[in-house]
């Protein structure tokens, strides 16, 4: 390239520092002839992308001349650093705001778990009327992912009447949900039992003609369950393409049998989804095991435990062997579930032991059944693990 103008130059250092190589990035910011604006924000981008905030800020502070993307950028750095009072201080000191800068700090609040201070930042937004949100959406669709995230990050974090009161407010403003939205949006239902606001958002989805992901569909079968309608959500399962019939799904129907006590019901199923060629997870193993204890099918519970590694290549984690300690605790077979403590490959965590213990604290009488090496190893593996 016989001369370089300043979009090649700045190409050249966003290329370095987004593979890593921020020594060379600099040394070429350095060796440009001229910089805009947009050269400048390169190089904080990728230092404040690299964590060293620090360098960022203070290459920002020489900057010449800042834009409201240059502002945002480092606001951007410091709020996915974790340094949320900075991101804020940063953001007071702006000139002008953009939706891109207020939403880069919502998202920042929101994903930290400050959901009032995300709320309150979100609420001072200047830009509120319906005509102007719409814009937005259509336009850059900042707004509607700023909304996206929030319902988002009250549903996670278990704030579910918010997230419900927020979606309202979307569809009052004639914002268009998508799949994250709807999905976020159902599990808020099912996390308060609401299946009257279940049915509504259901009911959105098939009056719009809305075309549903798995994990809408899944999120569908969840909210069912939750609220104590398991023939509801056996409704919508039925009612899928088995195109969409993915894993998640069908381990999604599965645990909504196994939760109301159904474990032949999910052991079937899951005999359903092997025939149909769909490949099970390593969560897929958790449901069924939960179900089998909660039902007290422990035989089959063990003759999946075994299938896992051997037919299906899932191999067991923590997580597993708890499933398993908990379904022999309550079947009263400990002296089994002492072994499986054993046997551990990464050692009894406290959660194994918490299974166990919870299910000789229903019934004290149990301890007769230890054999007395099992019970001075079931004690000494209790002081190592704690």
């Amino acid at each position: 390239m016989p001369t370089r103008d300043v979009l090649a130059w700045t190409t050249l250092v966003h290329g370095l520092a987004s593979s890593g190589d921020l020594v060379s990035a600099r040394r070429v910011f350095d060796e440009m002839p001229t910089r805009d604006v947009l050269a400048w924000t390169t190089l904080v981008h990728g230092l404040a992308s690299s964590g060293d905030l620090v360098s960022a800020r203070r290459v920002f502070d020489e900057m010449p001349t800042r834009d409201v993307l240059a502002w945002t950028t480092l606001v951007h750095g410091l709020a996915s650093s974790g340094d949320l009072v900075s991101a804020r201080r940063v953001f007071d000191e702006m000139p002008t705001r953009d939706v891109l800068a207020w939403t880069t700090l919502v998202h920042g609040l929101a994903s930290s778990g400050d959901l009032v201070s995300a709320r309150r930042v979100f609420d001072e937004m200047p830009t509120r009327d319906v005509l102007a949100w719409t814009t937005l959406v259509h336009d850059a669709g900042e707004e509607f992912h700023l909304l996206t995230a929030l319902i988002g990050s009250y549903t996670r974090h278990g704030h579910p009447f918010e997230a419900l009161d927020l979606f309202r407010n979307m569809m009052k403003l004639g914002v268009a949900p998508d799949q994250f939205t709807f999905s976020s949006a159902l599990c808020s239902c099912g996390a308060i039992a609401s299946v009257k606001h279940g049915k509504q958002i259901h009911a959105r989805l098939l009056r719009t003609r809305f075309n549903p992901n798995a994990i809408v569909i899944s999120s569908l079968v969840d909210m069912y369950s939750k609220c104590g309608d398991l023939a509801g959500g056996q409704r919508v399962f039925d009612l899928t393409d088995a195109g969409r019939m993915d894993t998640v799904l069908w381990n999604t129907m599965m645990s909504a049998a196994g939760q109301h006590g159904d474990g032949i019901e999910a052991v079937k199923m899951f005999e359903e989804m092997i025939k149909t060629g769909t490949k099970p997870d390593a969560n897929t193993f958790i449901v069924l095991l939960t179900a089998c204890s909660h039902s007290g099918l422990v035989e089959q519970g063990l003759q999946l435990f075994c299938s896992m590694r051997k037919q299906h290549g899932v191999v067991p984690d923590e997580d597993h062997y708890v499933c398993l300690v908990d379904m022999l605790g309550r079947a009263g077979r400990l002296e089994e579930a002492t072994e499986c403590l054993r046997e551990m490959p990464c050692g009894p965590s406290a959660r194994a032991w918490n299974a166990l213990l919870g299910c000789l604290g229903n019934n004290p009488k149990r301890l007769d059944r230890i054999s007395q090496a099992n019970w001075q190893i079931l004690v000494h593996l209790m002081i190592v693990t704690y």
